[in-house]
């Protein structure tokens, strides 16, 4: 738990006062300037912003004009390639008209050896090997037999859905080998060339990724470039992202699409639609919205803003986007706080120093009252402020002077009664436990008269009857009897110590019922407790019945073992006596059982102790009884 911090000085509490009314009105001051300065930090981000993406749209249009030269460069130095190997095997075929199989296959793998394409080799309409596995499903390939030789066909797949622009475009080409009987063809797909259109793309990329960087340093924010189809969807970017030139994008990005241009592959576009890219392109304003973090993925709460632009493409519109957050754009304005610092701390001293001059002294007669108030608060009523005067400090100060010295002699007083009742209770208090004590050895006096008187005339009963009866009056008074001599000889006057309490009364049993010349063992584990006087005699009374129905029913014509265990727990005490003699008779039912022992331990243990009786048989053992009772 934390200490209080302790009260401050007035005087330095009136010079905070002063410092808290400067500070308010510096914040006033900062709060009128910081939003016109927040907003001229935004315009000239925003003209950063709009230079870099003039840049960035020049460079991405050029690079559009260049790819499409370099793909159609591409085209035509691929289709004079193939066209040259076709002329090349032609010519082989009619120097080795009888070529095998086998040379044919080895011809054929060697002349096409590092195309992206594959060459076939086909005799009647069959395909017999090819330089490059076939695909799985290929039209052309399905109808040699209906295609005319020596000229190009080709077939173009269904555009799969997505915003990713595909080609998946496939041409057929195939010649006879002279009077071989074999016929050589060219097979090619738009995927076979994907691998120099992304080694292509990702240079541009990278180009345009140097641009942003070199006007935005530190790269506070990112650049990205991406198909949008257009609706009211949110971009799916998430962990199944693909770039455009992955054989599986379209699967993943139906909504946005990463082009390979794009200085970032994986842009976070948080909850952004398609449609909110198409109109800030148009309307050439800032989207403000929500996003994450690399290190805070799927956690909205980061302001951005992002900047569009629009290129008309045959597919989906392509959208170059450049996206800050907006702490990273206000991130100078600590430096403008940091030059008004100076005057900032000046200002504060200023107030510090003409706080001291003006409230010195009336702070101090002040202080000084605080200082006796506390001082007397400790217990030191010698102590005295000594202000005097006309004004309101003044008066005050005597009037406490006068209070101080009223308390100091009311305390006296009261200290002297006090002493004198003290000494009368303590004195009441002795005679009460005198007198108890003496009501315990009387009561111990008398029982033992009793005891004695019925020890007397045991020997002299009639019947054995009558002698086992005055037998166990005996033990139960001597039960009794110990109790109140354990009080008598006690300090506590309350509580007894019941190891030594059940140890004596078992001896006591022991020695009237002779347990040594019957060969009976009694064994003890008690625990060390205190009880208070009422449940320890009812313990012993318990303990005296127990005790004694054992010794009396448990053995017939052998000895044995009793064992006494008292066990204090958490909450409950636990008491049994247990013999290893003949056990309950089969018939036994405590609540049914109208025996006087029986009937006088349960009403012990329900109505003294608050607790439970309960008797069974153990296995290979006699009888138990145990007692449960709470503390």
């Amino acid at each position: 738990m934390f200490k209080r911090p302790p009260s401050l000085p007035l005087g330095v509490k009136f010079t905070l006062a002063l410092l808290g009314i400067c500070l308010v009105l510096l914040l006033l001051v900062v709060g009128i300037l910081a939003p016109k300065m927040k907003e001229e930090q935004f315009k000239t981000e925003t003209h950063t912003i709009e230079r870099l993406l003039s840049k960035m749209e020049h460079q991405v249009r050029l690079a559009i004009k260049v790819n499409q030269f370099h793909s159609s460069s591409q085209k035509t130095n691929n289709d004079l390639r193939l066209q040259n190997h076709l002329q090349n095997l032609h010519l082989h075929a009619l120097s080795h008209p009888s070529a095998s199989l086998e040379q044919w296959i080895a011809t054929l793998d060697q002349e096409f050896q590092g195309e992206a394409c594959r060459a076939l080799l086909i005799k009647e309409n069959q395909i017999l090997h090819s330089t490059k596995p076939l695909p799985s499903a290929s039209p052309l390939l399905s109808s040699l037999t209906a295609l005319p030789q020596g000229e190009w066909h080709s077939y173009l797949h269904p555009r799969p859905q997505g915003a990713c622009p595909t080609s998946d475009k496939e041409t057929l080409l195939f010649k006879p080998l002279g009077t071989t009987g074999y016929r050589v063809g060219v097979h090619c797909q738009s995927q076979d060339f994907i691998s120099e259109r992304r080694a292509f793309e990702s240079e541009i990329g990278v180009i345009l990724k140097e641009s942003f960087q070199s006007i935005k340093e530190g790269n506070p924010g990112f650049a990205y470039m991406m198909w949008v189809d257009g609706s009211e969807r949110t971009c799916d970017h998430n962990a199944t992202l693909r770039t455009s030139l992955e054989s599986e994008a379209s699967l993943y990005n139906r909504v946005c699409c990463v082009s390979e241009t794009s200085p970032t592959d994986q842009p976070l576009t948080g909850d952004l639609k398609a449609a909110d890219y198409l109109r800030a392109s148009t309307t050439q304003e800032p989207l403000r919205h929500w996003l994450d973090k690399e290190d805070d993925r799927g956690n909205l709460i980061h302001p951005a803003i992002t900047w569009a632009r629009k290129f008309e493409t045959p597919a989906y519109p392509l959208i170059l986007a450049v996206t800050l957050y907006e702490e990273e754009i206000y991130d100078s304005l600590g430096s403008v706080l940091l030059k008004l610092l100076p005057a900032i701390l000046a200002a504060l001293l200023g107030s510090l120093f003409l706080g001291i001059l003006l409230f010195r002294r009336f702070t101090q007669r002040l202080t000084l009252l605080s200082q006796t108030a506390k001082t007397v608060k400790s217990g030191d009523l010698s102590a005295r402020s000594h202000i005097r005067g006309e004004d309101e400090i003044g008066v005050l100060g005597e009037t406490l002077d006068s209070m101080i010295e009223t308390l100091e002699q009311d305390i006296q007083t009261l200290d002297s009664k006090v002493l004198e009742r003290t000494q009368a209770l303590e004195s009441l208090l002795e005679e009460k436990e005198a007198l108890l004590k003496e009501v315990h050895h009387r009561v111990k006096n008398n029982l033992a008269v009793i005891i004695a008187l019925i020890a007397l005339k045991t020997p002299k009963a009639t019947s054995e009857e009558s002698k086992t009866l005055l037998v166990e009056l005996e033990e139960r008074i001597y039960t009794i009897e110990l109790l109140h001599r354990k009080l008598y000889q006690s300090k506590n006057l309350k509580r007894i110590e019941m190891k030594e309490y059940i140890q004596e009364i078992v001896h006591r049993i022991g020695e009237l019922h002779e347990t040594e010349r019957l060969g009976i063992r009694i064994a003890l584990r008690i625990e060390p407790l205190e009880l208070d006087v009422s449940q320890a005699l009812a313990c012993g009374l318990l303990v005296n019945e127990a005790l004694t129905n054992s010794l009396k029913h448990a053995f017939k014509k052998r000895g044995g073992e009793i064992l006494i265990l008292f066990n204090p727990r958490s909450k409950e005490c636990h008491l049994r006596i247990e013999d290893d003699g003949v056990g309950f008779p089969k018939a036994f039912f405590l609540g049914r059982e109208e025996t006087l022992g029986m009937q006088l331990m349960q009403g012990i243990a329900k109505n003294q102790l608050q607790g439970r009786m309960e008797c069974s048989n153990p296995p290979q053992r006699g009888a138990r009884v145990d007692f449960y009772f709470p503390l």
